[in-house]
C-alpha cells in the first residue's frame, strides 16, 4: 500500500520539524515537503500532487483559509487540513 504524501505549512520550525519526525515514524505517511510560508506551499503544491496538506490556521499576512481555497481550485487532488492550537494567552 502506497503512503500518504504529506505536505506541512507551518512558519513554527520547531513544530514544523517535530511533526515531520511524527509522522515520518508512522508506517502510512511520508513527509514530503514542509514549508514555513504561503508561498513557499503554493510552489510545492504547483510541483507535485500531494495526498494531504497539514497547516498553520494563522500564517501571519496570509491566512491558511486562502490555501484552502486556492487548494481546492487549483489543486484538486489534494485534500486539505487546518489546525488550530495556540499557546496565546497562556501564564505560569
Amino acid at each position: 500500500m502506497a503512503k500518504t504524501q504529506l505536505l506541512l505549512l507551518d512558519d513554527h520550525t520547531l513544530f514544523r520539524a517535530m511533526l515531520s519526525r511524527l509522522l515520518d515514524s508512522e508506517p502510512d505517511f511520508r513527509v514530503v515537503a514542509h514549508c514555513s510560508s504561503s508561498q513557499e506551499a503554493l510552489e510545492a503544491l504547483g510541483r507535485r500532487p500531494f495526498d494531504l496538506v497539514l497547516l498553520d490556521y494563522d500564517l501571519g499576512n496570509k491566512f491558511s483559509i486562502t490555501i484552502l481555497a486556492i487548494n481546492r481550485t487549483g489543486f484538486s487532488s489534494c485534500e486539505a487540513r487546518a489546525r488550530r492550537a495556540t499557546g496565546a494567552g497562556s501564564s505560569s
